[in-house]
Formats: C-alpha cells, sequence, structure tokens
C-alpha cells in the first residue's frame, strides 16, 4: 500500500486512542482498509461494479477474502447471508443458496448451486471445496442464473475468477501452520516472457491431521492425514489490441478420512453400533477414506472489433474418485461401501458475441446485449460399487436389505463371509443451449432487461447391472442386468428485470421475474430396480432489491427480497434397502421466501478511516407445499420407504415440512481496524455468524442445532521487507455444530465441524507490483 503520510505512533497506548476515536492521527487522509475496495464482477458477462448489477450477489476480492480470513471455498457461508456449504460425508460439495439445493453425491447428478471456475462448470464439485489458487475474485450469485451461465441452475452460481498473467513480474509465497498440525503452502509466480506472451503458475499443499479420535472399543484406532495438492499454470497471448487467447491448466489431488460420530442408531443397527458415540470420536472396523484427482484443460479466444466483441471457450475435465466407507458406522462387522472407481469426464463449448459501445445494434449505446450458444456433454457414475455384507444370520442383516430370499440362499451355501454385491451405474448427458441477454437504457434512469435461454438435451444410461462378486477371486455372478434408456427434454426459462435511479446514482431500484431450469437424471445404481427417471427441477423466482451508498458513501447496501416457487424439487436418500445406495426422487412443489442484507460501513472516514465494520443476515421460510410420496425411515422402525424399497411399506406425506437447509435466519457481523506505523500497518478483526439451525432431511428429523461461531484475526505487514506476519482463531468458543449428517439404515452417521482452530502465517510478495 502507498502510504503518503505515515502514523507516528508512540506505543499501543496511542494506538488504543485512536481506536476508540480520542485522538484523530495526521495520516488519516487516504488510508483505507482492504475491505472497501470496490469490486468489478462480470455477472452480467462484462465487467461492472457490483453495487450497479440488478442482480442479488455478494463479490469478493482476493485481498478482501485474504483481509477476512477466507481461503477456501466452503468458508464463504461465514461471510454470504443464505449460503449453506457442506462438504458432505464423502467430502463433495453440497450448496445451498436461499434454501434451494439438493443433497447430490453422486457424479451422475447436478448441483442446484453451479460452481464455476474460470468461466468452468463443474458438474462434480467435490474438489472446489479445498484451497483456492490465486483467486482475482469470487462471486456468489443469488437466484436463477440460466440466462447467462452455460448450466441452468435454479439456486445459483458460486463464480470464481483466478488472475490472469499480466506485463508484470510477481512473486508469492505463503506459509501457515495450525492446530491440528495443519501445514499449507501456497505459492504463485507470473512474468512476462515476451511483449506479447505471459505465464502464472500457482500452486498449493495442505496437510493436517483429522480433529475425530477413536474410542477404546473401535477396532480402527486411527485414521490418515487429509492432504490437498494442486497446480494451475495460465499463458497468456496477447496477439495485438483486438485478439488475445488464454490457455490454463488444473490438476488437483486431496485424500481425507471417512470418519463420523454416531447417533440415533435404528434398529437394523443395534447388533453393529449398540452406543452412540460422544462428538469428535468414532467407532469404525473400516479404515474409511476418501481420494480425489481433478484434471482440467480450458482455452479463451477473444476478439474485439469496432462493431462487437467475440469469445470462444472450451474445456475438458477429468474428475476420477476412490471412496472406502463404514456404511452402518459402528464397531461391528456390518456393511462396507467401496468405490474404487467413481469418475465424470466432461467437454464444454461455448462460443459468445457481446455489443460494444457505439457498435451494432447498440443505438447510441443504450442497448447491451450478449448472444451465446453453449454445448455440454458429459458421461458420469460410478464404474464399480461393491457393498461388504454382514453375516447372513447376524441379527438386522435381512431387515437392512429386506432381500431375504438372497441372504438366506447365502446362509445355505456358506458364502456370506465370501462375496460382495456390486453395483455399475453411469449417465451420458448432452445438452446444447442458446440464450441471449439486452439490457435497453430507457432513459438516464430506468433501465430493462431482457433475456432467455433454450436448452435441448438427453439423458441416457450407459449401464446399470448388478452382480455377486466372490472373493478372493473377483469372479463375478450376474445378478441383474437392464437395457440402456433415454429422455430428451426442451426447456425455455425467460428473464425479466426494471431497475430505476429515482433519486440520484447512488441508489438504484430492481425488480425482476425469471425462471430456471435444473435437468433431469436416472437413478442407475440399483441392485434389482431399472433405472428410474428423476424428473428436472424448475423454479419461478420472483425479487426487488435496492442498492446503493449512504453517508457521502461511507456506508454501501444491499437488500434484496424474494419469493421461489420449486417444482419437482430433487431429493436424495441413502438407503440399502432402495435397492442402491442413494436414490434421487422429487417433491412435487416447495416455496422458499424471504429477505437478505448486505452492509458495510466505514464507521469514520475522516477521523478513523481504518475502521470498518460489516454486517450480512439472511430470513428464510421454506416450506414443501405438495410431497405426498416422501421417503425416509419409520422412526420406531427403521424401515425405510420410498424409491425402490425392498420392505413393502407405505409413502409418507411430508407435505408442510420445512425444506431442508433452510435456516430461519443466518447473519454475521465482523468490526475491523487498520493501524499504520512508521515501518508498517496492522490489520486487527473480530467477527460473529450465527446460524439459528435448519434439517437435513425432508422428513425433518434430523436437525442442524442454533449456533454462533467467533473468529478473530491479527497481522502485521513490514514494509521494507513486504513480509505480512498473521494470527488467527476460528470457532473460539468451540461450539459444536455438524458439518453433516448421514441417515441410512442403520441410524444417523454426524459429521462434526472442527472444533476451535487457531495458527499462524507468514507471507511475503514481490515484484513489479
Amino acid at each position: 500500500m502507498d502510504v503518503s503520510v505515515k502514523k507516528n505512533t508512540s506505543g499501543l497506548v496511542a494506538s488504543f486512542l485512536i481506536a476508540v476515536g480520542v485522538t484523530q492521527p495526521a495520516w488519516a487522509q487516504g488510508n483505507s482498509s482492504r475491505l472497501l475496495e470496490e469490486v468489478v464482477v462480470t455477472a452480467q458477462k462484462r465487467a461492472e461494479n457490483a453495487q450497479d448489477v440488478p442482480i442479488s450477489l455478494s463479490a469478493f476480492s482476493g485481498e478482501k477474502l485474504e483481509a477476512m480470513g477466507i481461503d477456501n471455498a466452503q468458508d464463504l457461508q461465514r461471510i454470504t447471508p443464505g449460503l449453506v456449504y457442506s462438504t458432505g460425508p464423502i467430502q463433495y460439495s453440497l450448496i445451498y443458496i436461499r434454501g434451494i439445493g439438493t443433497d447430490v453425491f453422486i457424479p451422475s447428478a447436478d448441483s442446484s448451486v453451479a460452481t464455476y471456475l474460470d468461466g468452468v462448470y463443474f458438474p462434480y464439485a467435490h474438489g472446489i471445496a479445498g484451497s483456492f489458487t490465486e483467486v482475482e475474485r469470487i462471486e456468489v450469485l443469488k437466484g436463477p442464473q440460466g440466462t447467462l451461465f452455460g448450466r441452468n441452475t435454479t439456486g445459483g452460481a458460486i463464480n470464481i475468477v483466478t488472475r490472469n498473467p499480466g506485463e508484470e513480474t510477481l512473486a508469492k509465497v505463503k506459509l501457515r501452520y495450525g492446530r491440528f498440525d495443519e501445514k499449507n503452502v501456497r505459492v504463485y509466480g507470473q512474468t512476462p516472457i515476451t511483449d506479447a506472451i505471459a505465464v502464472g503458475l500457482s500452486a498449493f499443499k495442505t496437510t493436517s491431521e483429522s480433529y475425530y479420535d477413536p474410542s477404546p472399543d473401535s477396532p480402527v484406532q486411527s485414521v490418515r492425514d487429509r492432504e490437498e495438492s494442486g497446480a494451475h499454470l495460465k499463458l497468456r497471448f496477447d496477439f495485438n489490441d483486438k485478439l488475445s487467447l488464454d490457455l490454463a491448466g488444473l490438476i488437483t489431488d486431496s485424500t481425507a478420512p471417512l470418519v463420523n460420530s454416531i447417533e440415533n442408531t435404528k434398529p437394523a443397527g443395534e447388533s453393529f453400533r449398540p452406543n452412540d458415540t460422544r462428538p469428535y470420536d468414532f467407532e469404525s472396523n473400516v479404515d474409511g477414506f476418501f481420494e480425489s484427482k481433478d484434471v482440467l484443460y480450458y482455452g479463451t479466444l477473444s476478439w474485439s472489433g469496432d462493431l462487437l466483441a467475440a469469445k470462444l471457450f472450451a474445456s475438458t475435465q477429468s474428475v476420477e474418485g476412490q471412496t472406502l466407507y463404514d456404511f452402518d458406522g459402528g464397531p461391528g462387522n456390518g456393511v462396507y461401501f467401496d468405490v474404487p472407481d467413481e469418475f465424470v469426464d466432461a467437454n464444454s463449448l461455448e462460443f459468445q458475441l457481446q455489443s460494444v459501445p457505439d457498435g451494432w445494434l447498440t443505438f447510441d449505446s443504450r442497448v447491451e446485449w450478449t448472444l451465446g450458444y453453449y454445448y455440454f456433454d458429459s458421461i458420469g457414475g460410478y464404474g464399480s460399487v461393491y457393498f461388504g455384507l454382514a453375516e447372513p444370520n447376524q441379527p438386522g442383516a435381512a431387515p437392512v436389505f429386506g432381500i431375504e430370499t438372497l441372504l438366506a440362499a447365502l446362509s445355505i451355501t456358506g458364502m456370506g463371509d465370501n462375496i460382495e454385491i456390486v453395483e455399475r451405474g453411469t449417465v451420458d448427458t448432452e445438452s446444447d443451449a442458446f440464450y441471449g441477454q439486452a439490457t435497453w437504457d430507457i432513459t438516464d434512469r430506468i433501465a430493462l432487461t431482457l433475456g432467455g435461454r433454450y436448452q435441448d438435451e438427453t439423458r441416457a444410461t450407459v449401464v446399470s447391472e448388478s452382480a455377486l462378486s466372490m472373493r478372493p477371486s473377483e469372479e463375478e455372478v450376474p445378478l441383474f442386468t437392464f437395457e440402456p434408456k433415454s429422455t430428451t427434454t426442451t426447456n425455455f426459462s425467460p428473464k425479466v428485470a426494471l431497475d430505476f435511479r429515482p433519486f440520484d446514482d447512488a441508489t438504484m431500484i430492481y425488480m425482476s421475474a425469471q425462471k430456471g431450469f435444473k435437468s433431469g437424471t436416472y437413478n442407475v445404481v440399483s441392485l434389482d430396480q431399472e433405472p428410474a427417471y428423476v424428473e428436472p427441477e424448475e423454479v419461478e423466482a420472483f425479487e426487488i432489491g435496492v442498492k446503493g451508498d449512504w453517508l457521502d458513501g461511507a456506508l454501501t447496501y444491499a437488500v434484496a427480497a424474494f419469493q421461489n416457487n420449486l417444482e419437482n424439487l430433487q431429493t436424495l436418500n441413502i438407503s440399502l434397502a432402495s435397492g442402491g445406495s442413494s436414490q434421487l426422487s422429487n417433491a412435487a412443489k416447495a416455496k422458499i421466501e424471504g429477505a437478505d442484507y448486505d452492509i458495510t460501513w466505514q464507521v469514520a472516514p475522516e477521523s478513523i478511516p481504518g475502521l470498518v465494520m460489516t454486517t450480512s443476515g439472511a430470513y428464510l421460510n421454506g416450506a414443501y407445499e405438495d410431497f405426498k410420496n416422501g421417503a425416509g425411515f419409520d422412526e420406531e422402525t427403521g424401515v425405510y420407504f420410498g424409491p425402490g424399497q425392498q420392505v413393502p411399506s407405505e409413502r409418507r406425506d411430508f407435505s408442510g415440512n420445512e425444506t431442508v437447509r433452510t435456516p430461519k435466519f443466518s447473519g454475521t457481523l465482523g468490526l475491523d481496524y487498520l493501524m499504520f506505523f512508521d515501518s508498517g500497518e496492522m490489520e486487527m478483526g473480530v467477527n460473529a455468524s450465527y446460524n439459528s439451525g435448519y434439517y437435513f432431511d425432508t422428513q425433518n428429523t434430523e436437525e442442524q442445532d442454533e449456533h454462533v461461531l467467533y473468529g478473530a484475526r491479527i497481522s502485521y505487514l513490514h514494509y521494507e521487507t513486504n513480509l505480512r506476519l498473521s494470527l488467527q482463531g476460528a470457532n473460539l468458543g468451540d461450539e459444536l455444530y455438524y458439518s453433516d449428517k448421514l441417515i441410512n439404515d442403520f441410524g444417523t452417521n454426524s459429521f462434526y465441524a472442527p472444533p476451535a482452530t487457531y495458527s499462524i502465517s507468514v507471507s511475503w510478495q514481490g515484484g513489479d507490483i
């Protein structure tokens, strides 16, 4: 930071007096916190100030994220109202915005909230939850985003934009050490190779121990460490002032232990896990883990002429995963879940035309427009899913599966200990979409936006079969093989928005109505059930909001009220008694309404410009209006009811139940202060985030408790060496709450979020910028 006038301090006493406003330092003019940076976003596919976009969003620059102590996607929920971000039971990203999302962690289905990295849609977003590479900004877009973004979504989108290499030479290094032996290294470097070519490379590696401990009764007495690593290479070619080419490659690897606490054991699980465990304790006879590798290549060719601009974008992505999980969650010899080869291979192609000022069809620059075509194809699923069975004569074994005939036959032949059930299922997707959006400045203060997307998509099953696999020979006995099936859907999702500035340029009021669409898919992992088609999810969204600034720009705000009407909301249940590990189904109708706000206030810009308060919140009210065929577990017997059920049971009416992961209120409050010394500057911040709690399941039996999380951070930047030393703590109140819960035939496997953590880090930046 360029400090024109530096503060003379006589120590901490003077600093305290300034902090509370007793004295007014001479250095005050012109210096402010990193939290006050204006963020330029591309939520409408062109660069705009976040406050000028008639869309509800939260936007954060890389510097702002660093100042707030955010270095992974999951932590975004601490600073974004209405966002619930879990890594799920097997480290997948389960994302909800304003109560809309899906607990989908199967690679043959889509999330209701899409994740993009530099414009690339991630169909299987588990790897995104890890450490960031070099981030330029992150945009959390709320509500349907089908008009301009590649894959239509009903809940919103998280758009991560990484730094492009430029003309300057730059190097950055950050080292962090924290509780649970966390070790993190992040490096970034960029340099021009010629006047027209620049290269940038970022890399990271993180290792940490698990915060779970084995109970004395657990056969497994240790778990592997968590490890994440990745590298991101970007090349930029500026052929001239009109034509450029960006090429990039990203590789990430992650390994995580899979352990959990045991709660609410069902009758079927009593022989495998007789007692509930304490929080952060586990009992397991399986050394569970999850591994994944993501390889992504993408490129953008951009041209800007006098009449219009054009972009051609392409990507190819490969995700490979492996999972071993103790499905019953207990120390007994129950059921394990072994997936050696889950995968997604995806390709996308996008062509886009955009208006330029005074160009084609801009009508004296009163019209801005974007037109595009988007192609997407993928194949994903499970090459093999193995279930190791308990001995058939063990108490509770037959009720778990409801396949008494098969288990009895295995018992007679004495093969119970020597077989596994194997299921295979993959789905192919091919989609074509045409989209367009135009904004017309009717007057200097009123603008109208019209947009729409037409999509034609085919989903087809490629493999759906089951077999018995003999141990140790791995010889297979086929059970069921189902013929391929396909479904083609078409959809048009329109959007209309009106924004106006009734008083001055500092205040914008907007209203919008739009539709959103998320593709259907097939349940392909099943023992004896034909692949069942899950209907597409659709939403009608209405919103009114106001954005602006007040107090001569010292306070900026964004407030919005909204209503989302959903049809065929896709929900997920986990049960072996469904004939497979997971089954998607549709809730006929749901409604989620509410309001949210974001406020940033420079409390005393003249006397204490470094003092900034931030606050945000979201009020939500969500309910299933029509959900007569709900899936879940009988609360007394523990027997599964729902799609693919093996034991005859009536479906339940969940109409009136609260929608999942929809807290009545969630909010944040932060106070940050920046002080200057002759030798450097110090940032200090405290924050709190509140969540009123919510349900994890559509049956409304498993809850997230109300909780408050407190955090604090302090850092010092030394000007001469450009070294920054930081201390940070999260969940300093040691609040006990859940990251996720998995409800299955045996009971509830509860995944507790981390307890209190703290870390120390040192970073350095050098170069031309």
